[in-house]
């Protein structure tokens, strides 16, 4: 069928209402895709399979495939990603193989969705490394490295060391600050000094407060101190930069995998869309067959609220002719030839449809 077609038979509106059971863009944006085929049973089946696990024990989530979209942009270009989202893409590969597992344990019940997802790659190690080195509050951890536990055992020392000779600093020099407090900045321990005492302190002054009456001084004996934590700090991002490049390696070694991924976990959440679509408007999958005669029964338009629908029941084809419908002006005449046409494009294009299950369609070349 071509577009003009699908569309005088509200196609696209139709797939609009479905699009809001999808959890993602990505589903929204394949199920603009689906188009009638000429050999949708296999489709068919795997959305009554669907159906039927869904009746049972609800939708499996997604979890962060909008997000997982992305941040595989990201990676595509090169660009690092942050602890947060490489967070983020291993609990979608989680949730994705948490997905794979159900229905490999269901596979005998339900054949069609384990034969879509059976072949989706494991990302085992690199979930494991994501969640050795980076804590669930997306902070690179202590463990991540050796060397990253030497750094922050040394930082720790040393912030502790600073902070004790901060307070000591106070205690003995009370007279010459505005204040008994110390201020950070730029990683570096500053006492507010009175200006008319700043003569009397060696060190290097940094800021001068807007009045003029206080002036902002590193003590000389802390500079030496102050350049030893920056010395660590610098080396731990530097540290922590080269575990991002690891972990980001791990997965743009293998994008194209990543990309499968994404690819069937957009089109489950179609399946899922079309799933729950049909549990809560009462449709139906009708296998179509390559001959024969259309019957809808009781069929109801998707796009007519459900409190003001009319159900029909039509018979087209098989020893009839043709079809003749009569009636007065906004009696349904229109209405009825459009279900026709939409539900054999519906079914032709994998969708279920608002009718009784002893309804029948046929295949249109």
């Amino acid at each position: 069928m071509m577009r003009d077609d699908l569309e005088l038979l509200d196609f696209p509106k139709v797939m609009d209402q479905i699009k809001k059971y999808a959890y993602s863009s990505m589903g929204r944006e394949l199920l603009d895709s689906f188009r009638p085929v000429l050999f949708p049973w296999d489709e068919l089946k795997r959305l009554e399979e669907m159906i039927d696990y869904i009746n049972k024990e609800g939708a499996p989530p997604i979890e962060g495939i909008e997000e997982v979209e992305n941040i595989f942009k990201k990676l595509e270009s090169g660009s690092l990603v942050d602890p947060p989202e490489l967070l983020r893409i291993a609990y979608f590969l989680e949730s994705s193989q948490r997905l794979r597992d159900i229905f490999f344990s269901e596979k005998d019940e339900y054949p069609k969705i384990w034969e879509r997802f059976s072949n989706l790659p494991s990302f085992d190690h690199f979930i494991g490394e994501v969640k050795r080195c980076i804590s669930e509050d997306g902070e690179i951890v202590d463990d991540a490295s050796p060397k990253l536990r030497d750094l922050r055992i040394r930082k720790r020392s040393l912030q502790k060391t600073l902070k004790k000779k901060a307070e000591e600093y106070i205690n003995k020099n009370r007279m010459l600050l505005q204040e008994d407090i110390y201020v950070l900045r730029d990683g570096r321990y500053l006492f507010p000094v009175k200006s008319s005492m700043k003569g009397k302190v060696r060190g290097i002054v940094h800021h001068v407060s807007s009045s003029g009456a206080t002036v902002f001084i590193e003590p000389e004996e802390f500079v030496f101190l102050n350049n030893d934590m920056r010395f660590i700090e610098e080396e731990e991002r530097g540290e922590i930069s080269r575990i991002l490049r690891k972990l980001s390696r791990l997965l743009t070694d293998r994008l194209k995998d990543l990309k499968l991924v994404l690819d069937a976990m957009a089109y489950y959440d179609t399946l899922q869309a079309r799933a729950r679509f049909a549990k809560e408007n009462e449709a139906v999958v009708i296998h179509p067959k390559t001959g024969g005669k259309i019957k809808l029964v009781n069929a109801r338009h998707p796009l007519i609220p459900k409190e003001t629908v009319v159900p029909i029941t039509v018979e087209v084809g098989g020893r009839s002719k043709g079809l003749v419908i009569t009636g007065p002006n906004m009696g349904g005449k229109t209405v009825t030839l459009k279900t026709i046409g939409l539900f054999t494009a519906m079914a032709m294009a994998g969708f279920p449809v608002l009718c009784d299950p002893s309804s029948e369609i046929r295949i249109f070349s």
